[in-house]
């Protein structure tokens, strides 16, 4: 290939880098760094073309909020043999948090908030990437959940996962509505995702200092006591 060909891709991959905009935040014990526009939320259905969304962020005490207005799925089908593979929502965000001084991360918790409803028949799978498939749910009503991931270690985890809303239709056997089908429908609408650093403090110096010249202070009053005892 030509020299030219490699000069421009190298200038078109010098222009995403340095058009990174990374946005820092801060918690009470926590600095977090992130840039939005490498994050993916989106929406699809095997028929139509993804829809994409874009949430707002909000600062907690040591983590942060990404708030949603529009993030649905809603999957209906009408007769019990449709094999409808539903609606699903993918996200992928990565927050880098950093302690300030005096603290250490040891965890973290992320919150996925909302509301869902499975009529008739249907499910709702929740994957985490490295965290087990969950199932939210039974059919009812509109219900709001607060599924919990946590995560161990210091590293700064990847948001990265999916939503799958299936629905089934069926055909009633029995009662006064035999033979007649219901049509199965599942909605679910993530409202918020809330992502928080488990922190503890790191002793300074001093107070380390302090804590072996009392344990010392304690241990040789105690042999202290002992030759004491001994010498009566």
């Amino acid at each position: 290939m030509s020299m030219r060909y490699w000069l421009a891709l190298g200038g078109l991959l010098y222009g995403s880098v340095a058009s990174a905009q990374l946005t820092t935040v801060e918690g009470r014990q926590v600095k977090i760094d992130y840039d939005a526009d490498r994050f993916t939320f989106l929406t699809f259905d095997y028929q139509n073309k993804e829809q994409y969304f874009q949430p707002k962020y909000r600062t907690l005490e040591n983590g942060i909020a990404l708030d949603f207005n529009a993030f649905r799925l809603d999957h209906t089908v009408w007769q019990p043999d449709d094999p409808g593979r539903g609606m699903v929502g993918y996200y992928d965000a990565y927050f880098a948090f950093r302690p300030k001084s005096g603290y250490r991360i040891t965890g973290y918790e992320a919150v996925f908030s909302g509301h869902y409803q499975i009529e008739s028949a249907g499910r709702i799978d929740f994957k985490q990437i490295g965290q087990p498939t969950v199932q939210l749910g039974a059919a009812g009503g509109m219900r709001s959940f607060n599924h919990v991931v946590h995560f161990e270690g210091a590293d700064s985890p990847l948001l990265n996962g999916n939503v799958t809303a299936v629905a089934r239709a069926y055909e009633s056997f029995a009662g006064a509505f035999a033979g007649e089908l219901a049509p199965g429908r599942v909605q679910f609408e993530l409202q918020e995702i809330a992502l928080k650093a488990v922190l503890s403090p790191v002793p300074e110096p001093a107070s380390g200092l302090l804590l072996l010249l009392g344990g010392g202070a304690l241990g040789w009053r105690h042999r202290r006591r002992a030759k004491v005892a001994a010498a009566r």
